[in-house]
């Protein structure tokens, strides 16, 4: 059996975007088997909340190159298959 600690920082502001997805995979004892750690941006750049700019240390302009959530999800779970 293998075990996900799942971490996923979000958007402060009322849409609830996440910006950060942040993952460990565990083994049946409870020992990192893989890390995952990838930034989003939010569907509307402009939704980006001054709170989460200062609490994670972004700007706009560095997310803009980054998949959406959406987009990210995907991503992740073909990287979670390969375990």
């Amino acid at each position: 059996m293998k075990f996900i600690v799942l971490d996923i920082e979000w958007n402060t502001d009322d849409k609830k975007e996440g910006v950060e997805l942040a993952a460990c995979l565990l083994d049946e004892r409870y020992n990192d088997i893989a890390d995952y750690f990838n930034r989003m941006r939010p569907e509307n750049m402009e939704d980006l909340s001054k709170e989460a700019q200062k609490l994670l240390h972004l700007k706009r302009e560095y997310l803009k190159k980054e998949k959406t959530f959406k987009e990210e999800w995907c991503h992740f779970t073909e990287w979670l298959k390969s375990y």
